[in-house]
């Protein structure tokens, strides 16, 4: 086998087993109106992995929120790399090239000073399987503790674009 070989197998391995993300947190809120047990089997959706098997917990709390209605928050933390890895991975395909440009564009916006990525992908749209990024706050919330090192915005921002570019 030629040397270049060898280097270019290595380097498909290494990109598909680089770590991206330490940590990803996907949130939704469940209102009055809404019918929770759908918009829970919608979060579970966005994971491409059966959560169950994967011993991937989904957690409820309530909160109170204006004029003291109460809001169910559902969430799926993603911990292992194996995990984050997929995620990124289904989001990134089920993007379109246009949704995955803008993310590019916006990524300034998108990365907080400790370097977690922001998403919030339109929770109507997801409800009748079309995935949309949104700017409102009717969504699943998505961050993404980057696994950029050294942790630096520069590292944060290649990174985000080895993911969604």
């Amino acid at each position: 086998m030629s040397n270049l070989f060898i280097c270019l197998c290595f380097f498909i391995i290494l990109e598909i087993t680089l770590k991206k993300a330490n940590l990803i947190r996907i949130t939704v809120f469940c209102k009055d109106g809404d019918s929770c047990d759908q918009v829970k089997h919608a979060l579970v959706r966005l994971v491409p992995f059966d959560v169950g098997k994967e011993k991937v917990p989904v957690t409820e709390k309530t909160a109170t929120g204006f004029e003291e209605k109460k809001i169910r928050i559902i969430e799926i933390v993603l911990v292992k790399d194996r995990h984050c890895n997929a995620f990124l991975e289904s989001i990134r395909q089920l993007l379109s090239d246009a949704q995955r440009t803008l993310i590019i564009n916006q990524i300034e916006t998108r990365l907080d000073d400790d370097l977690d990525f922001f998403l919030r992908l339109e929770k109507d749209s997801w409800l009748r399987n079309e995935i949309r990024i949104s700017d409102s706050g009717n969504c699943f919330h998505v961050k993404v503790s980057l696994a950029s090192f050294p942790k630096k915005r520069e590292v944060a921002r290649e990174l985000v674009r080895g993911i969604f570019g």
